[in-house]
């Protein structure tokens, strides 16, 4: 029987509307960072990503040039090929499923973006000129 319910129970929480919790989470990325629901666009888009492994579409959502930082190392990624070369080092199946699979509203935000997991990846809006007449979300950090 918790078989059945199991694909109804999650395509109900797909289609059900933001909880109190999501709309502070919402609250403090705007209150940190502006606006949020391009986040959310971002959010939606990285996890489905990280859960289905897709390099490429992660390595679009990178701001370059990149370090990425280990305990004892550091791998400098200048764009988009260099980053899917070194995809499986950085983001190892076991840490892309962890990170896929976390709730938006345990996501921790501070001035400098919003931290996924214990801060493998880091997000937050990247001005596009000088000016900062606009911006984009980008993962600007990530900690393997």
């Amino acid at each position: 029987m918790i078989r059945l319910l199991a694909p109804i129970l999650s395509a109900l929480v797909l289609i059900a509307p933001p909880s109190l919790a999501q709309d502070d989470m919402r609250s403090q990325i705007e209150n940190a960072l502006g606006e949020a629901e391009s986040f959310d666009t971002v959010y939606a888009s990285l996890t489905e990503a990280l859960y289905a492994g897709d390099a490429e579409t992660i390595a679009a959502l990178v701001a370059y040039p990149l370090t990425a930082y280990s305990d004892d190392k550091s791998l400098q990624i200048a764009d988009e090929a260099g980053f899917i070369a070194i995809f499986d080092t950085i983001l190892p199946e076991a840490t892309r499923q962890t990170l896929a699979d976390q709730a938006y509203d345990s996501l921790f935000v501070n001035a400098e973006g919003v931290m996924f997991g214990d801060g493998e990846i880091w997000v937050s809006p990247v001005c596009a000129d000088d000016a900062c007449g606009s911006a984009e979300w980008l993962i600007i950090a990530i900690n393997y």
